[in-house]
């Protein structure tokens, strides 16, 4: 069993459904994955590059912030990746778990998810 503080959450894989309104890019009801790293600041020389998860600003899912064991989750929307209502959340799955490898190396291919 694990100690741990009861200010920290963990778990760093979330496939749910955007519900923020006001959110640039995502659309309320949109599904997304979130993946551990849950924020860079988008302005150093990692970020910069395409190499955010280098970013000494970074906040990493269920480590620097809460992660998603709860029935509502807050997560900044530039690192919440859409997935399609087609691919069945057992395969969207990767798009979270070791999702840095996995949403980085689409985001360098230049892939577009289409719905």
């Amino acid at each position: 069993m694990l100690s741990s503080p009861l200010w920290w959450r963990p778990a760093d894989d979330l496939l749910g459904h955007a519900t923020g309104a006001g959110v640039s890019g995502l659309t309320i009801g949109q599904r997304v994955a979130v993946p551990w790293l849950g924020y860079a600041c988008g302005t150093c020389k990692h970020c910069l590059t395409g190499w955010e998860t280098l970013c000494l600003q970074q906040l990493d899912t269920g480590y620097s912030v809460d992660g998603c064991y709860a029935e509502y989750f807050l997560a900044e929307a530039a690192f919440a990746a859409k997935v399609p209502d087609r691919i069945d959340p057992f395969d969207a799955a990767p798009l979270s778990c070791a999702g840095v490898t996995v949403l980085h190396g689409k985001a360098k291919a230049r892939i577009v998810m289409t719905p």
